[in-house]
């Protein structure tokens, strides 16, 4: 698990620290503040600097579909990664975790000329000599430009820019992890098609949940679930009594919310889980329970989840969930921007927040 994470010139972060991470870490805060952005930093480097997470972070964002001109697609692939669009500077991602393990994901904007000028991007090595050259901020210049993500523990330095017909590559091709990792965004509607396919692995490779009687938190007619295609693809059915059984996207937002979460929590053994808005589909009656059931998967799997959100209920559902079990493995803190422009995570205590609520005080 990773107990401390350094940001350096990312998104809105010029620099951010934040420490004493737990199992559970629940993130609120205003507005733009870098709520995703700190979830987002998080995936790259837990990606092992895998390229194709730059892509994934625009579609998080709602930003699917990429078009344009060469120069177009690489300035909205890459500028918004860097702090105040200046990518001059690197961007830095630090972290320490439970045994003391470094990791350091660099990521920057090199002539692409130059680089070829020496040939090959598979080693680090073989890159000492290139220098960051000839690099422009602008549109016009940025697709002569690639995105270099070069990960700490890997000898592989990872590359992704724009054919001239418009493409994008990465190289090498395949970048798979150590750790499994997963996002889930706000803006995107749920992915019942991945969900399904999450679920058929569980049950190959034989390691099934009870998810049945977890999703009885929100639908307690729910008797039995499974796979079956449909017009859009396979996804998941519900059978609640009836004639027949649904989509579980047909039984309300909150079923399938709770889905997606489980079975990425089943299917990131050792692994990570971040979800934007966690509290998305749940009525605050259940959200208790709904802690319950993520806790006990995320220490049943040894995963490690970072959340934001902006319900008041939802942080004090997580402590109550939480206090009730013999390790309080979550952290809530808050953004707060300073007067400096820098963002600092603030961390409340259960009874602080017990106490601050009483109060009318605000903590999302």
């Amino acid at each position: 698990m990773i107990k401390s994470l350094r940001i350096e010139n990312f998104r809105g972060f010029s620099t951010f620290e934040i420490g004493d991470l737990s199992r559970i870490n629940l993130l609120g805060g205003g507005n733009n503040i870098g709520k995703t952005a700190l979830l987002e930093a998080l995936m790259l480097l837990v990606s092992d600097g895998n390229p194709d997470w730059v892509r994934l972070l625009l579609g998080f964002r709602g930003l699917i579909r990429i078009t344009g001109s060469p120069h177009e697609k690489a300035a909205w692939l890459w500028q918004f990664l860097f702090h105040e669009f200046d990518t001059s500077k690197e961007i830095r991602i630090h972290a320490i975790t439970s045994i003391g393990e470094a990791l350091t994901l660099r990521v920057f904007l090199r002539s692409r000329a130059s680089r070829l000028a020496v040939g090959s991007v598979d080693t680090i090595a073989n890159q000492d000599d290139v220098r960051r050259n000839d690099l422009h901020s602008g549109v016009d210049g940025m697709a002569a430009n690639e995105l270099v993500l070069r990960y700490s523990n890997s000898p592989i330095e990872r590359v992704m820019f724009v054919e001239s017909n418009g493409d994008v590559r990465n190289s090498p091709a395949d970048c798979t992890p150590k750790s499994p990792g997963y996002f889930l965004g706000a803006r995107l509607p749920n992915p019942h098609e991945e969900d399904a396919r999450l679920y058929g692995s569980l049950k190959v490779e034989k390691r099934e949940i009870d998810l049945v009687s977890i999703l009885q938190l929100v639908e307690p007619r729910l008797v039995r679930i499974d796979a079956y295609p449909s017009p859009s693809g396979l996804i998941l059915y519900g059978d609640t009594g009836l004639k027949r059984m649904l989509p579980l996207g047909m039984l309300g937002d909150g079923l399938a919310r709770l889905t997606s979460i489980i079975l990425r929590i089943a299917t990131a053994p050792n692994g990570y889980v971040a979800i934007d808005e966690v509290e998305n589909g749940f009525h605050h009656a259940i959200i208790e329970n709904v802690w319950a059931a993520i806790s006990e998967a995320t220490e049943r799997f040894n995963v490690q989840m970072f959340a934001t959100t902006h319900s008041l209920e939802a942080i004090r559902a997580a402590h109550d969930a939480y206090q009730s079990r013999s390790h309080f493995d979550l952290r809530y803190r808050r953004l707060e921007r300073r007067k400096s422009g820098l963002v600092e995570a603030i961390e409340y205590s259960h009874d602080e927040i017990t106490a601050v609520a009483e109060a009318d005080i605000e903590v999302r």
